[in-house]
């Protein structure tokens, strides 16, 4: 992912839809602090650590995929 298409991705806060660069987990960022990112697999389950630059907010179009919607409303 080139740096302009990141740009042009929502921002990471609490309550987005992230993957996780590293192994493709996706999860809710349940809290963000400076250099680290905490996201719960979608549906619930154990929070993970991540570093910023390991996590990405999720595309509208990726956020229904994750959610098993598969459509945008």
């Amino acid at each position: 992912m080139s740096a302009d298409e990141r740009d042009e991705l929502p921002a990471l806060t609490v309550g987005s839809v992230a993957r996780d660069l590293r192994d493709g987990r996706t999860g809710d960022v349940m809290d963000v602090h400076p250099g680290r990112v905490w996201p719960r697999p979608v549906g619930g389950g154990r929070e993970w650590d991540a570093g910023p630059d390991d996590i990405r907010p999720l595309t509208a179009y990726e956020r229904h995929d994750a959610r098993g919607l598969r459509t945008l409303p």
